[in-house]
C-alpha cells in the first residue's frame, strides 16, 4: 500500500491504542483488529447487536455485533478472541465486522503487531498533511 492511499488500515491495536490512534481516523481512514480475552457473556445488546466485553491488554472494551449475514460464533468467556471493527467514540463501543476465536498464533505475536502497528501509524501521521 501507497503511503498516500485513502484505504483503511487495519491496525493491531491495545483498548488504549485504539482510543489514541481513533482521534486519526478523520486523515487515516481504520479499523482495529484486537486480539484479547472474552471478559463477559454475550448478551442481548442495542438494536438487536449482540453485546460482550473483551480484555485487550491495558483495558476492556465494549463491543457490539449484528448478526446480519454471519451468525456470531460460540464464545466461551476467558478463552482469546480476535475482533476487527471500527471505534464510536460517542457510544464508546467497538461496531465488530469480524469476531472469532484467535489462533495461537495470533496471541504469541499479538505483542509485535502491535508495536509494528504503532511505529506504521507514527510514521504516516509524521508524513501526512492535516485537514
Amino acid at each position: 500500500m501507497q503511503k498516500s492511499s485513502h484505504l483503511p488500515r487495519v491496525l493491531t491495536a491495545t483498548a488504549r491504542g485504539l482510543g489514541h490512534w481513533s482521534k486519526f481516523k478523520a486523515q487515516i481512514p481504520m479499523l482495529f483488529e484486537i486480539i484479547g480475552t472474552l471478559d463477559s457473556a454475550v448478551v442481548a445488546g442495542p438494536l438487536g447487536s449482540r453485546e460482550f466485553s473483551v480484555q485487550a491488554g491495558d483495558g476492556a472494551l465494549r463491543c457490539l455485533y449484528w448478526e446480519i449475514d454471519t451468525t456470531l460464533p460460540h464464545l466461551v468467556r476467558g478463552k482469546p478472541i480476535r475482533v476487527v471493527g471500527g471505534w464510536d467514540e460517542k457510544q464508546e463501543w467497538l461496531k465488530c465486522h469480524s469476531v472469532r476465536e484467535a489462533t495461537q498464533d495470533e496471541v504469541q505475536t499479538a505483542g509485535d503487531m502491535v508495536t509494528l502497528c504503532d511505529a506504521a501509524m507514527r510514521e504516516t501521521l509524521a508524513t501526512t498533511p492535516e485537514m
